[in-house]
């Protein structure tokens, strides 16, 4: 079925110009190639986007997840993003271009403006029909910005009805994101919880959709993908900054994840920025 799939965007000029507190600028429905990345700065718009199929890496902001088919992702105006295939899968997926202080707005009143993803939410038929109003043109444009309101507040009854207020499941991701080149103790963090070990990490699990180890070590190999790619760091300096035993170790993780050695990686890539200090 997906295989032959083919690209559809559809451009609205009405609503794109910025006078509007809600505008949509583009929707679509498209497919991602394996081998592409796509990296940016989402600067005036919003993005919205829901995979029908494959499964991806995501950067936002310092932070990573890990959207597959059903999941829901946001990059809120301003954001700094990258993201590309898992594992030569291609990514199949609906996405609408919003713009206007009000969906920043919306984001914000029903507690979701912090939340990038939402794993297996129920908004497939949503993101559908907004294709089909799309078809319509700029005459139909002030009918997918309700819908975009609508999606919303599906994805925030969603998200309260699966996590609530998981205080405690955020707070070890945070810790994770932002230490993720320090040597990290699992249980250190746990000890500092209010709640117990197993609850916590029931909570993580529930939350992520992994074990805090098992995220953790996910983070790691995608940071060292990115230096990879886009430095000129040693491979060996590589491992030493992201806390591997040694090299060899950390190949072997890479290639676990990645399905291709460091050292195979680099060499089929060009890296364009220069070495950081």
């Amino acid at each position: 079925m997906y295989k032959t799939m083919k690209e559809k965007l559809f451009p609205f000029s009405e609503m794109s110009s910025g006078q509007f507190p809600l505008g949509i600028r583009m929707a679509g429905i498209d497919f991602q190639p394996e081998s592409k990345i796509i990296s940016g700065n989402t600067s005036a718009k919003s993005v919205l986007e829901y995979v029908i199929a494959g499964k991806a890496v995501l950067r936002v902001d310092g932070l990573i997840f890990y959207p597959g088919a059903g999941d829901m992702y946001i990059l809120p105006a301003g954001s700094n993003f990258e993201y590309y295939p898992q594992k030569n899968i291609r990514l199949y997926k609906i996405w609408f271009n919003v713009q206007g202080y009000l969906f920043r707005e919306l984001l914000s009143a029903y507690r979701i403006a912090a939340v990038y993803h939402f794993p297996k939410c129920p908004v497939n038929y949503l993101f559908r029909r907004g294709l089909r109003i799309a078809r319509r043109g700029d005459k139909a444009s002030s009918e997918l910005c309700a819908l975009i309101h609508q999606i919303i507040i599906e994805a925030a009854r969603f998200h309260e009805e699966k996590y609530g207020n998981n205080n405690e499941a955020l707070g070890i991701q945070k810790f994770i994101d932002t230490n993720i080149e320090q040597k990290i103790n699992i249980d250190k963090i746990f000890s500092r919880l209010t709640c117990g070990r197993s609850t916590a990490f029931r909570l993580f699990r529930t939350y992520t959709g992994m074990s805090p180890h098992v995220y953790s070590a996910r983070k790691k190999i995608e940071l060292a993908y990115f230096y990879l790619v886009n430095t000129r760091l040693p491979i060996h300096e590589i491992s030493a900054r992201l806390h591997f035993y040694d090299a060899f170790h950390f190949s072997r993780e890479f290639k676990k994840h990645r399905g291709i050695s460091p050292a195979a990686l680099r060499r089929n890539t060009t890296a364009h920025f220069p070495t950081p200090e």
